[in-house]
């Protein structure tokens, strides 16, 4: 392993500032060091730190090494001082050398450089052990003084018996107590009243038995504020080695003490955020398997039995609502995917917020009425105000996820939800008369992979991400989102958007439902899909609709057919395929043929992916998987009987 050093080199060149640490890793050196060329980057250096070795050049265009030499040599300072040059004459070098250098070397010769820095550092460990020997040794009390008044540690001496009688100025600025308070006993009163006792018996115990002390406690000072500190005592004899008192030193650790502890925290943090996220990984693990078991088994069920119709379609029902909630869970995994990576974007456009809140009544009233819950809702705008510039896909995403906690948590009493104005703002509530939630939860469960319940014995589905999505979504239109509840007295959750109203503009009223019959049935459909299953369901779907049906398994196949029959009326186009991809399969059709509808149908469903398809010449986008009265309703924009 190379032994680390501290150097300090001045040079002008870099080549040869590199060949000097080249030659110092070849010695078995790990350099720490800084490279100056003026004298005033010296002097910061010198300034900035302590140095274990210097390293200068002879001649520079705006410094020297004799001028570097003379400015340690002020400063009285003991660095190991070696000289290199390429030009350098041997009477320059013994002038050198009487001026205070410890070595010159040729920069032709540098194999030199190791064996001079061994032995010049080993020289100058053994001059510092040595002063500190004579220091400890000195028996002249000021100049003592003189040098623990600059030390940067606290210094401290006692008599035989361990009274104090002597303190410096930096054990004074530790501990607040002046050097008159410190004296004798009296440095006890500063130490945190916690540890005097233990540690007023321990100095007691090192004075009875002659032996050296060393202690970690606190001082506390005037205005309350405590420092952490190291003190270390080491016992003084005479020549004959009597006892005569003894020498110690305070040092602050207080930052280090703080380092410490946010450490601890840290520490404590990733291991609730490892033990999060394998709780989530085991929650999700079983929401996605609970209704994939229920898709697999009816599915086998059903292939393999002969049923009656009515059995027939409440297992058909059983597969297509596990398939929806397999679905949610897959979206929401998909989301926080996005929102970590930053990719999630706004789109903004006018929307309704008392439309909004309708159709989440719409939405919820059923499982309300179930659930035997009031569900109700209040709106603060009339309908020429009710209009804003929002994203409504996140807005409706957030409003849905509060509305179903608030039923899933609530067994009896009521769920109410709307918004209110204030300021520029608009205040939207969910509030509940449900099981309500502990204080200390009201912060962690808008965190990724946190919930209420992480346990094997929860009562309450759900992936645990849709609050942290919730929160997401809010912050990125603008808003916060909060929540104010008690456990057993129900929750209300609070979210804020910006409110930009607008001109009114009344939305085209499109009924939820229509028959299949408000559809033409000759139209010539070419359906571009790689998997075979899907072809097949699509097929279906259109199959009353369509006069002809043709098939393309990826855009180059669907580029050929559509040249040779430009006729099409519709093209459901797949985005993700082998050979081509929709969009590029889609631009190359829009060069001869701009006016075939053209669908995207894909399994991508994130924010943007709309607009993409739609730039790259698509006239709408639905997602997979693909709801056949959703697929009638896209149909109705462009075709009608």
């Amino acid at each position: 392993m190379k032994s680390p050093i501290s150097v300090l080199i001045i040079e002008d060149s870099d080549n040869d500032k590199e060949l000097l640490l080249l030659e110092l890793r070849r010695g078995g050196y790990d350099p720490e060091y800084i490279c100056v060329k003026t004298e005033k980057e010296m002097i910061a250096a010198l300034d900035q730190r302590e140095w274990e070795l210097i390293i200068s050049d002879y001649s520079m265009p705006k410094f020297s090494g004799f001028a570097a030499l003379k400015i340690v040599k002020d400063r009285n300072s003991d660095i190991p001082f070696i000289l290199v040059s390429g030009t350098i004459g041997e009477e320059l070098a013994v002038k050198a050398m009487k001026e205070g250098a410890s070595d010159y070397l040729m920069k032709g010769n540098l194999k030199r450089l190791i064996p001079a820095i061994d032995r010049e550092l080993k020289d100058a460990k053994i001059r510092i052990q040595s002063k500190l020997a004579d220091a400890a040794l000195k028996e002249s009390e000021l100049r003592f003084r003189v040098l623990t008044e600059s030390a940067p540690v606290g210094i401290f001496t006692t008599d035989a018996s361990g009274s104090t009688d002597y303190v410096n100025p930096r054990w004074s600025e530790i501990s607040k107590l002046s050097f008159g308070e410190a004296l004798n006993d009296g440095w006890l009163k500063a130490v945190h009243p916690d540890d005097r006792k233990k540690l007023a018996f321990n100095w007691q115990q090192s004075t009875l038995h002659n032996s050296d002390s060393k202690a970690e406690y606190r001082f506390v000072h005037p205005d309350g504020t405590e420092a952490w500190v190291i003190g270390n005592a080491v016992k003084q004899e005479d020549k004959n080695g009597n006892l005569i008192g003894y020498i110690g030193t305070v040092t602050d650790i207080t930052e280090r003490k703080k380092m410490e502890a946010e450490l601890i925290v840290a520490k404590e943090n990733a291991e609730e955020s490892d033990r999060l996220k394998t709780a989530f990984l085991q929650n999700i693990s079983h929401e996605i398997r609970t209704p994939l078991n229920s898709i697999v088994g009816f599915s086998r069920i059903i292939a393999d039995t002969e049923l009656s119709a009515e059995t027939f379609e409440n297992y058909a029902t059983i597969i297509e609502n596990s398939s929806t909630h397999l679905m949610s869970i897959i979206d929401d995994i998909i989301q926080i995917a996005t929102i970590e990576s930053g990719q999630e974007k706004i789109q903004d456009k006018e929307l309704n917020v008392n439309a909004l809140c309708s159709q989440m009544y719409d939405r919820f009233i059923t499982n309300a009425q179930i659930q035997n819950i009031s569900l109700s809702y209040n709106t603060a705008l009339n309908e020429d105000e009710a209009f804003t510039i929002s994203d409504d896909f996140k807005l409706t995403q957030v409003l849905n996820n509060l509305i179903r906690n608030a039923l899933k948590f609530t067994k009896c009493g009521f769920v109410s939800f709307g918004y209110q104005v204030v300021g520029s703002s608009l205040k939207f509530f969910v509030e509940d008369s449900g099981i309500g939630i502990a204080t200390e939860m009201h912060e962690k469960i808008f965190k990724r992979f946190e919930q209420v319940e992480s346990t094997a014995t929860r009562k309450f589905g759900g992936s645990g991400l849709g609050l942290a999505i919730s929160k997401s979504n809010v912050e990125l239109l603008g808003g916060r989102i909060w929540v104010e509840s008690e456990i057993g007295k129900g929750s209300k959750f609070y979210f804020t958007i910006p409110y930009k109203p607008t001109r009114v503009i009344k939305p085209e009223i499109i009924p939820l439902e229509h028959s299949i019959n408000d559809l033409p049935n000759n139209l010539k459909i070419l359906i571009v899909e790689d998997e075979k299953a899907v072809d097949i369901y699509l097929s279906l779907v259109l199959k009353s609709i369509g006069e002809e049906i043709l098939h393309a398994q990826n855009g180059i196949e669907a580029v050929a057919i559509c040249r040779k029959r430009p006729d099409f009326d519709l093209i459901l186009m797949d985005i993700k395929m082998p050979e081509m991809n929709g969009y590029n399969a889609v631009r190359e059709i829009r060069k001869f043929n701009p006016d075939v509808i053209i669908i995207a149908q894909t399994a991508y469903a994130l924010s943007g992916d709309r607009e993409k398809s739609i730039e790259a010449g698509c006239n709408d986008y639905i997602t997979k998987p693909i709801n056949r009265h959703t697929l009638h309703e896209t149909l109705r924009r462009y075709f009608s009987v």
